[in-house]
């Protein structure tokens, strides 16, 4: 005789298959939850991350720029100074002493400060464009400083050779020797000029925020 089951016992079992089925049912779609809330938990960690990488990079560019600027401000007044100062010692004619005390009171009420300290400065701010500049004005102005020493040297010697009655350089030496010093002069505004050019292109070619 073929075994019967019970119907109890038959009832049971299709109840546990159909819980089974049912929990394995819950369990994945509960695991697919998960996966996909922790994948949208992952992009939004990456986002974050993302936003606040660039953040850290704009705020750090920014606070570079502002350093960048203030060099380039304090270069143009040193360039500046630096010109009238050249100028005001090529000048080969002298006013009255009262003149002359007002100009060298004002030339003397800027402190331009240490070469060295904003050379520093310009290396480490400065595009490379601006320190290439600043160094070619740099050397051009103590090209100029050296060819007006040796004119102002040979122009002593002739004065007081003239006093004492002693041969001294003569006229054409001296004359040679202030041309030399007018086209070092020359030369160095003509390196100011370029890199003043060149600080202001960048100023005013930065973004405004």
């Amino acid at each position: 005789m073929p075994h019967h089951l019970d119907p109890a016992v038959t009832a049971a079992w299709i109840a546990a298959g159909t819980s089974i089925v049912s929990l394995a049912g819950t369990v994945f779609v509960a695991y697919r939850g998960f996966r996909a809330t922790e994948k949208v938990a992952t992009e939004a960690n990456q986002s974050a991350e993302r936003n606040t990488e660039r953040f850290v990079v704009a705020t750090r560019d920014d606070h570079l720029w502002e350093k960048r600027a203030d060099t380039y401000v304090e270069a143009l007044s040193y360039v500046h100074h630096r010109g009238a100062t050249r100028q005001h010692a090529q000048r080969g004619y002298r006013m009255d002493q009262e003149s002359e005390a007002r100009i060298a009171a004002l030339l003397d009420s800027y402190d331009p400060g240490s070469w060295f300290e904003l050379e520093g400065r310009l290396t480490t701010f400065a595009s490379d464009e601006v320190v290439a500049a600043s160094n070619a004005a740099h050397q051009a102005n103590q090209k100029a400083l050296i060819a007006l020493g040796a004119w102002q040297e040979l122009e002593r010697q002739a004065r007081e050779s003239t006093l004492g009655g002693s041969a001294g350089p003569t006229g054409e030496a001296v004359l040679s020797a202030r041309e030399s010093s007018l086209e070092a002069t020359k030369a160095a505004e003509a390196e100011d000029l370029l890199l003043i050019t060149q600080i202001r292109r960048e100023l005013h070619s930065h973004p405004r925020q």
